[in-house]
């Protein structure tokens, strides 16, 4: 699990744009150009961190932005780098997500099968949407206000 000193979370910047858009990238299916534009367009429009490790590198990256009624803020993209998984980067940015956001306000997520247990595990409770896409299950996964 990554320590407080070993990670730092902080909005994306000049200095982690590039890394942060090539990273979201990451988490969308479709052609490398489309994915590309789609997470420059999350970086520009949205709101959008990064978890840097000591040396600076981007480890982890996050977009997200209020719902229509801002009383929850939906999660669009949470890419973790391939060489960093499985260390705990993800649900570390997760929680420093959490911390950022007003007192009330929720944060929801919309997934597929491969990635509900993720959000499971770091305390969203999630509901079937059913095959929103053929053959392709989705879930909502809600964390409560804090």
């Amino acid at each position: 699990m990554p320590s407080e000193e070993t990670s730092r979370f902080e909005p994306v910047d000049p200095s982690t744009s590039q890394a942060a858009v090539s990273l979201l990238a990451t988490a969308f299916a479709g052609g490398a150009t489309a994915r590309t534009d789609r997470a420059r367009a999350l970086v520009r429009s949205r709101h959008s961190w990064v978890l840097r490790g000591d040396d600076g590198r981007v480890l982890a990256a996050i977009a997200a932005g209020p719902t229509s009624d801002a009383s929850t803020w939906a999660v669009e993209a949470l890419a973790v780098r391939k060489a960093s998984g499985r260390r705990g980067y993800g649900r570390r940015i997760l929680r420093e997500l959490r911390r950022t956001l007003p007192e009330g306000v929720g944060l929801m997520a919309e997934t597929d099968a491969d990635v509900v247990g993720f959000y499971a595990a770091c305390g969203f409770s999630t509901h079937s949407l059913g095959e929103v896409y053929p053959g392709v299950e989705r879930f909502r996964c809600v964390a409560a206000p804090r």
